[in-house]
């Protein structure tokens, strides 16, 4: 193992793996755990890693009955938890498959004899690689998990013993509802990540999402990049619910780690049983000599050549869908949709949404009684099939608006309180809204 020198802490490389212009390099640090780094390869040479006070980790967890971790954070951060820090490097294996899919998978176990598994998968000629953590019960008794990441990167950046002010930038980009993205991008300072005169307490950045909107205040992505070296790190999450990014430093060595909500930001817990496993969510990988748009552009080749060559026959060429909501507000009808189908049937359209109103209170509006999903007579007086039928004949495929999990105030599901959704036994109503609960059979 070569022997490479972080300011106090002193780490081991453990293997190398080359991916078309990027390279891994493993680690065995200084308490026995495993750290990691990704770099262009054509940087491999200016690697020097930052110097540091403390280790961090390849894989961020916490389980219930273990402490949580210094550095005045009780409360913001589960990051080097007590379960953190006796986590001890195992062992690595390689595993090759058909069309140069290579998946790497770094065994660490617990101070509890729980195994975890950080799986790394890639394409031998791509730059973008997933990552997840496998957490596999072997105590003998139930685990809960409290914090678990799908990703955690250390060493950034792994081209400075110290990170001069202004040097590391960060990128995210911001959103709500109905609202554009918004690029965000500032010194990493500007967030209060740089060392104190007394490196005691942690400097934190996190951000996340309560939920399950695909985007609310933040999109699951971001990158750091170094400015004097031209190098940038991208990562996105792969998520539909409530998860968390966190950008975390003490010293010389910035940190950046992110996957499920954790159970002080998003109530998240799992109990795992004996000899039983949960895997996190996947993370994406990838970094590059240039800015975050060139991660971007990684990122978006990799995905589209992903949905490319596991597309249908279906969808070899794009869609074209014209949904009506505009063209009535909420208020479609046997009468408006026949109009539309008359003008539309002229053009090469393959899909017609009827969006939500049909099934509204003439008087009241469609917000209120969604659940029933029954169609509104005075607007569809001989029912919505004719109208599917009209759809069919002009050459489009029908399509219509649900809001599945919502239930009116006005509809009569509003009141079946034993179906829908609680929170601490109190039926939950946001507005006009309740919603039903899913994990009810």
């Amino acid at each position: 193992m070569k022997r490479i020198l972080g300011g106090k802490t002193a780490m081991k490389e453990i293997a190398k793996y080359q991916f078309a212009e990027t390279t891994i390099i493993y680690y065995k640090n200084s308490v026995g755990g495993c750290e990691w780094i990704l770099v262009p390869t054509a940087k491999l040479e200016a690697v020097q890693l930052p110097s540091r006070l403390k280790e961090d980790s390849i894989i961020q967890v916490k389980l219930r009955e273990d402490d949580y971790p210094k550095g005045f954070v009780t409360g913001s951060t589960m990051r080097n938890s007590e379960t953190v820090k006796g986590l001890v490097y195992e062992t690595q294996k390689v595993y090759e498959f058909e069309e140069n899919r290579v998946e790497i998978i770094t065994r660490l176990r617990d101070a509890h004899h729980n195994c975890y598994e950080h799986i790394l998968s890639g394409d031998k000629e791509k730059n973008v690689f997933e990552t997840s953590v496998r957490f596999i019960n072997e105590s003998g008794r139930n685990q809960t998990l409290e914090m678990f990441s799908s990703f955690s990167l250390s060493n950034l950046s792994p081209f400075n013993t110290r990170n001069k002010a202004g040097n590391l930038l960060m990128t995210r980009y911001r959103s709500k509802w109905s609202f554009e993205g918004r690029k965000e991008k500032n010194p990493i300072e500007e967030y209060q990540l740089e060392p104190s005169w007394k490196p005691s307490g942690v400097g934190l950045e996190k951000f996340s999402q309560i939920g399950s909107m695909p985007v609310r205040n933040y999109f699951p992505t971001a990158a750091i990049t170094d400015v004097k070296e031209n190098v940038t790190w991208g990562i996105r999450l792969a998520h539909p619910g409530s998860w968390q990014g966190e950008f975390y430093r003490l010293d010389e060595d910035l940190c950046f780690s992110g996957g499920l909500a954790d159970h002080d930001y998003g109530d998240w817990t799992k109990t795992v049983a004996p000899d039983e496993s949960y895997c996190a969510p996947s993370a994406f990988l990838t970094v590059c000599i240039g800015s975050e748009e060139k991660c971007g552009n990684q990122f978006n080749k990799y995905f589209s050549d992903l949905v490319s060559n596991n597309q249908h026959e279906t969808e070899e060429s794009l869609a074209v869908m014209f949904n009506e909501f505009c063209t009535t507000w909420g208020k479609p009808s046997e009468k408006s949709i026949t109009e539309a189908i008359s003008i539309l049937k002229q053009h090469d359209l393959d899909y017609y949404i009827i969006d939500c109103g049909w099934y509204a209170d003439t008087i009241k509006g469609w917000e209120k009684n969604m659940g029933d999903w029954l169609p509104n007579p005075q607007q569809f007086p001989n029912g919505v099939k004719p109208v599917i039928d009209k759809i069919r004949d002009a050459g489009m495929v029908p399509g219509i608006w649900f809001e599945i999990e919502t239930v009116g105030r006005d509809a009569t599901a509003f009141s079946l309180v034993d179906h829908l959704l609680k929170k601490e036994g109190v039926v939950i109503t946001t507005g006009d809204r309740r919603f039903w609960n899913m994990n009810d059979p």
